[in-house]
């Protein structure tokens, strides 16, 4: 069969695939299986979100407000930096609203509805008076429909706790655009974070401010010549943005004049090129997901289909085996104290290692922080404490993600304990937990059903330890919960400015250590309080899960018991149905692999829009 060469063809024949899984389901009767295979759609009708990052004072800020239209709108003075996130995304009015850090609760953020013209109070550096986490606004512009624009923090610029925070929001965004500007070509660290961003996601674009200054051409150029060096990097583009024509193109009543000027400005082409690059990659990760989704289902139903071959073949051994699991299984359940002790002792540790683990990164940024404060250089002091917030962020988010990563891995190892050992003839591939498309495998054969019933525990402890709010639409998680953490600890930090810069460095030395002890004693006791949630989550789903495999052993035992009264005739039965399942089956999932190993090669393009 030849394999389609572009998105519009993959996503029919794959339409095709789960269409023809649906009608295998559906003659055998295999009713929980629809809901697995979710409806395919072409997710034009979503907003893309593109992350805007770049070094500071590059004019990222000045090219938001071009591209919506609204020159002013986050602040863009000289001695103005942005600390927060701002999400502008398309409204039918104007809307702002602000999110704060819970000084009393890091799980919970507040929300303060503001006007527009009230932003600046709420994200420019030295104005800053709460402990502002992001701030999500809305506006009829043209340009953010069907787009969703996040602004990074200004302050550190690629400093290591934003440049850390910039890219793990990645994973949830469909394109990076990175700024830059026609002063210098791009510098190496630029590159480096652009290397390792493209590790991440691919659709990448670079956009150079200020190319209405005299010899940007040549600038301009430079900064072509490497990016194109960087094997990641070849095929991003490079493109001449001028906010301020722009800008002046807005104050024109002469049309002609206008429109030349905004042509000049590259904004056009600018969004053009986010737009099809973003459009394309958001496409494909659905589909990608879609595929890895529909394999794995088609791999449950042969599963399934092959039960029936167990189930005609099994002999007296087997029946005494199937026999005395269900027994186990009995036994384990009628001992709820056994099981309580079972999850206890797997997940004994859970609160307190990533705590310890924060605690150690956090007294290793505060010595280094109040070294910069004591002697630091004295410009950089304006920057230092949402720099420290910054650091703590990406501290606290790397903890909870390992912690939600070992909280998996952990109760696998339990729901394995818990099961005992398999029986032969069990489903021999862990098939249903690929449903979650990141979830862990378990190491022992399992019955299928059980373990799809098993899949939604992952994601659902994951949250639990890790965190599931959401300031921006791709800052949520672990980076959420981090950063309320962080930034309630370091609230207070715009009243350290001293009589002078001796009284000032001693005043923010102090607060850096309060800060410190604050930041860990929060995050101990938010982990013992997840961890809690998640044992007492763990250990009614271990219960659930063990029940749902008892019930198939035992409608399994029964089905065996139909076969013996019934004899040849229903093994042979059994394995016609098996050989005609097998055949349908097995080529739609070698059909739904091939297609995800061409959407996982060079990019891919729509055949025509909105197909």
């Amino acid at each position: 069969m030849t394999e389609p060469t572009d998105l519009t063809g993959i996503r029919r024949a794959l339409a095709d695939c789960r269409n023809s899984l649906r009608a295998e389901a559906d003659r055998y009767g295999w009713d929980d299986v629809a809901p697995l295979l979710d409806p395919l759609t072409a997710a034009d009708d979503d907003a893309i979100r593109v992350v805007v990052a770049g070094e500071t004072k590059r004019g990222k800020s000045r090219l938001v407000n071009s591209i919506v239209g609204r020159p002013g709108l986050s602040p863009v003075a000289v001695d103005v930096t942005t600390a927060c996130w701002v999400e502008l995304s398309h409204g039918d009015r104007d809307q702002a609203e602000v999110l704060l850090a819970d000084t009393t609760s890091p799980a919970r953020l507040v929300r303060r509805a503001i006007e527009v013209f009230e932003l600046e109070s709420y994200v420019a550096l030295h104005q800053i008076t709460d402990p502002v986490l992001g701030v999500q606004v809305r506006l009829p512009s043209p340009a953010l429909d069907g787009m969703v624009l996040v602004d990074t923090p200004g302050v550190g610029g690629l400093h290591a706790g934003h440049s850390r925070i910039t890219l793990s929001t990645l994973g949830r965004a469909d394109a990076l655009l990175f700024v830059c500007d026609a002063s210098q070509p791009i510098l190496a660290p630029e590159i480096d974070f652009l290397t390792e961003a493209a590790q991440r996601i691919t659709a990448i674009t670079i956009a150079v401010t200020k190319t209405d200054l005299t010899g940007s051409d040549v600038v301009v150029e430079e900064t072509r010549r490497r990016v194109a060096a960087v094997p990641r990097l070849t095929a991003v583009p490079v493109i001449e943005v001028s906010a301020a024509l722009a800008e002046n193109a807005a104050t024109i009543e002469n049309v002609a004049i206008a429109r030349r000027l905004t042509e000049l400005s590259g904004m056009a082409a600018l969004t053009a090129a986010l737009r099809r690059q973003a459009r394309a990659d958001h496409v494909t990760l659905r589909l990608t997901n879609a595929a890895r989704r529909t394999g794995t289902v088609a791999r449950l139903l042969l599963d399934r289909s092959h039960r029936w071959l167990v189930d005609a073949d099994g002999g007296i051994a087997q029946e005494r085996e199937l026999t005395d699991r269900i027994e186990r299984l009995h036994d384990l359940l009628a001992d709820r104290a056994r099981l309580r002790v079972l999850v206890q002792d797997h997940l004994a540790r859970l609160g307190e290692d990533p705590a310890a683990d924060f605690r150690d990164r956090a007294a290793n940024l505060g010595s280094r922080f109040r070294t910069e404060a004591e002697r630091g250089p004295a410009a950089q002091l304006n920057t230092l404490a949402p720099r420290l917030a910054a650091d703590l962020t990406a501290a606290g988010s790397t903890a909870l993600e390992e912690a939600a990563g070992q909280t998996r891995l952990v109760m696998r190892d339990l729901i394995d304990q818990a099961g005992g050992t398999p029986y032969p003839g069990a489903v021999t591939g862990p098939v249903a937990l690929e449903l979650g498309l990141t979830l862990p495998e378990l190491s022992r054969p399992a019955i299928s059903s059980a373990l799809a019933h098993a899949a939604g525990i992952f994601p659902t402890l994951s949250g639990l330890v890790g965190g599931s709010a959401a300031v921006v639409s791709v800052l949520t998680g672990p980076g959420v919960i981090a950063a309320c953490i962080a930034v309630a600890a370091c609230a207070g930090w715009w009243k350290v400015w001293g009589q002078n810069e001796e009284q000032r460095r001693a005043e923010l030395g102090a607060w850096i250590s309060a800060a410190e002890t604050e930041a860990s004693t929060t995050f101990t006791r938010e982990m013992r309080r997840r961890a809690g949630e998640a044992r007492a989550y763990a250990e009614t789903a271990l219960v659930d899960v063990l029940t749902a495999e008892q019930t198939e052993l035992n409608d399994l035992q029964t089905r065996r018991a139909v076969i013996r009264a019934t004899g040849d005739q229903a093994r042979a039965e059994a394995r016609r149905r098996y050989e005609e399942a097998e055949r349908i089956l097995r080529p739609l999932s070698e059909r739904a692999d091939a297609l995800l190993l061409q959407l996982s090669g060079p990019p891919l393009q729509e055949r025509s829009t909105g197909s």
